[in-house]
C-alpha cells in the first residue's frame, strides 16, 4: 500500500495468500468465499490509519483524481 507524504513513510507491505471456496454453478465455477490470510508486514504501519483519517476529512469525489494522486 503507498500513499504520498505520509508520515513515518510512503509504503507499508501486507504478505500473506489467499483462500477462495468455489462452487460449481449452471452457469459455471463462482467463488463463494474471499479469505486473506495476513503474514509479514514491513514499513510504515500506521499508514492505514493516515488514509482513514485523510479520506474522512475529505469530500467524496469520484472524478478519477483520487487515483492520480494515490
Amino acid at each position: 500500500h503507498r500513499m504520498r507524504a505520509a508520515t513515518g513513510g510512503d509504503a507499508w507491505v501486507l504478505e500473506g495468500r489467499y483462500e477462495h471456496e468455489l462452487a460449481r454453478t449452471a452457469a459455471g465455477w463462482r467463488i463463494t468465499r474471499l479469505r486473506m490470510i495476513p503474514g509479514a508486514q514491513s514499513g510504515n504501519l500506521a499508514l492505514i490509519a493516515q488514509a482513514q483519517r485523510r479520506a474522512a476529512a475529505s469530500p467524496v469525489v469520484d472524478d478519477g483524481a483520487a487515483r492520480e494522486r494515490n
